[in-house]
């Protein structure tokens, strides 16, 4: 029931009411006698305490928020306001401006605005000036509307009624929700109005039918100017941009993948030939199988390391990366892990190392070994064809005369 703490400096992020001010509502016997000075801590329980206590207790609260405003000052900024006979409860502590204070943002409402919404509340039931101090002028003219019309005039006076109750009892939910409105209102209002006027918390949306009904007299008009179908039309524009943009990098993706798959087959190709030209000299054959090994451990090194790192993005500032990137600016803008799952969708040529490396490696082999037998043993053949077909250097070297020998 006593929502002490939007009393407190804390609620509303700082300071908001000068110590000398306070001072006067509690002093001045009117403002002070009727509780008025508790209104203005936000506080309307005990100000109705207060102002029920006068005849009782011959004004003993009206004393006694004197005697403490007047000489326990500190205190009272830092704690808050005491009650009689029971104590302090911290009733507007931390509100009060001073040195050792922050002040509220410049847009927090003040509590002049609550405390004649609280007075206005008290003393108009019968007409609905309270929603007019809000500016609630909406509600206003419908409650008292529902005052005018004869069947709906018991429902204005229960919303009187109803709006005394949330003063007094749910001062927390005015602040956090805003003001409320009552049955048949609610049918074309929302239920509750603005809350920013009274409490910290900003204004929510609109949802009562006048509210729906001017989006709709908004969205028509928007409509009428041809904004509305500009706005569609921008929306497809960019869903098929964005859509076309995807199967660019799709099918850029798609083709370096066959282009790098066609260039691994130009690559055998091209090995294939070098080492059948190769097996026509032996000195390259030669070199070739004195390099082969240290070629095939370079490979078998480097290449699996390589095909990772591309597969993992990590390879763009090579001289592969830069060939790709060269080719289209799309792949070198589209995401990396985007361009290795497509390219890997498109055949695997970015894929990790498998089995054809190896196959690779031992067909080339093969062919060179096999360049070098077929030489060798060409060029064997061919010293043995020469050697039985080769006419005798010199006759008399073979055959020595019957004259000289006798």
């Amino acid at each position: 029931m006593l929502d002490i703490k939007v009393t407190q400096g804390s609620y509303w992020s700082g300071s908001q009411i000068p110590y000398w001010l306070y001072m006067v509502f509690t002093i001045f016997p009117i403002t002070g006698l009727l509780g008025i000075d508790h209104l203005l801590l936000r506080s309307p329980i005990t100000a109705l305490l207060k102002v029920l206590s006068i005849v009782p207790l011959f004004g003993f609260w009206y004393f006694y928020d004197i005697a403490q405003a007047s000489g326990e000052r500190e205190l009272l900024e830092k704690y808050g306001l005491a009650i009689p006979f029971y104590g302090p409860l911290g009733i507007g502590a931390g509100i009060f401006n001073g040195s050792e204070t922050t002040p509220a943002p410049p847009d927090s409402p003040r509590p002049w605005r609550y405390m004649l919404y609280a007075i206005t509340t008290y003393i108009s039931i019968f007409f609905p000036l309270n929603k007019i101090v809000l500016g609630d002028y909406v509600g206003a003219g419908a409650h008292l509307l529902m005052y005018i019309l004869f069947p709906l005039t018991f429902l204005a006076i229960i919303w009187s009624f109803y709006d005394i109750y949330r003063v007094t009892l749910d001062t927390e939910g005015i602040f956090d929700k805003g003001p409320s409105r009552f049955f048949p209102a609610t049918w074309f209002l929302n239920s509750n109005f603005d809350r920013s006027v009274l409490g910290p918390k900003p204004q929510e949306p609109s949802s009562g039918v006048f509210s729906t009904l001017g989006r709709v007299v908004n969205l028509a008009t928007d409509a009428t100017l041809g904004t509305g179908e500009i706005a569609v039309k921008g929306v497809q524009g960019v869903v098929k941009t964005t859509f076309d943009d995807a199967e660019d990098v799709v099918d850029t993706g798609a083709a370096v993948a066959n282009n790098v798959v066609k260039t691994a087959g130009n690559v055998a190709e091209g090995v294939a030939k070098s080492v059948e030209k190769g097996a026509e000299a032996t000195e390259k054959v030669v070199g070739l199988l004195d390099k082969l090994p240290g070629i095939a451990d370079k490979i078998a090194t480097d290449l699996p390391n390589k095909i990772a790192q591309q597969s993992q993005g990590k390879v763009l500032g090579s001289p592969v990366g830069q060939a790709i990137s060269g080719t289209t600016d799309v792949v070198k803008s589209a995401p990396l892990a985007s361009i290795t799952k497509v390219v890997g969708q498109a055949g695997g040529a970015f894929g990790e190392p498998s089995i054809s490396t190896a196959a690779l490696l031992f067909s080339v082999g093969i062919l060179a070994f096999s360049g070098y037998v077929f030489y060798t043993l060409r060029n064997t053949l061919r010293n043995d064809r020469e050697k039985s077909d080769e006419p005798p250097r010199d006759s008399g070297a073979t055959r020595v005369p019957s004259e000289a020998t006798g």
